[in-house]
């Protein structure tokens, strides 16, 4: 019998995850040993940290890279030339029209097929393709804050707290998003 899929992130779970103060070690403890994520993402989290922008507040993307260590082990390198061709390939078809757009998606891609995974990304349209056209299962941050709060790990109280700090940090998919919506699962906006 299988266990629990890997958890592999994408360059926005990263950035919720830093947004929400408390979640990464709740996450180092439940997600021990279940969570990888590709170089790609790591290295767009650098480059998002010199040049902040496009929907990432200044310093966000520093916290993010600081406190993956906390929770994430060290990314992995895709390189085999057909992975990397292919990587390409599935960007483009999540929209990339260059050779950098999508590309931690399409690599978390590569990543949760090669591990029978589940990509943590908070890009809906991508993860709307990823599920159609590769088959690879999607979750986001609000789906996490959902099972902490319905499970008993985290108090309504705290899952506000969350969502606020999604808020302030300019996360995607939570405006208009309470604790009661995240708790009974109407905020639901894509399917698992």
């Amino acid at each position: 019998m299988a266990g629990p899929p890997i958890i592999v992130v994408d360059t926005g779970f990263v950035l919720s995850v830093a947004a929400v103060p408390g979640l990464a070690p709740v996450l180092a403890d439940r997600w021990q040993g279940r969570t990888t994520w590709p170089r790609e993402v790591h290295s767009e989290l650098r480059y998002r940290d010199a040049k902040p922008g496009k929907g990432v507040p200044a310093g966000l993307a520093r916290k993010a890279l600081n406190g993956a260590a906390l929770w994430l082990p060290a990314p992995v390198e895709i390189d085999d030339d057909d992975d990397l061709e292919r990587m390409l390939h599935i960007a483009r078809q999540l929209g990339g029209t260059d050779d950098h757009a999508h590309i931690g998606e399409a690599a978390g891609v590569i990543l949760a097929e090669r591990h029978d995974g589940v990509l943590a990304t908070e890009d809906l349209a991508a993860a709307q393709l990823i599920r159609a056209n590769f088959g690879v299962a999607t979750t986001c941050v609000t789906a996490v804050l959902q099972k902490l709060g319905t499970d008993g790990t985290w108090e309504a109280a705290d899952v506000t707290a969350a969502l606020k700090g999604l808020q302030a940090k300019g996360r995607p998919n939570v405006d208009g998003i309470n604790s009661a919506a995240v708790l009974d699962g109407s905020w639901a906006r894509w399917r698992r």
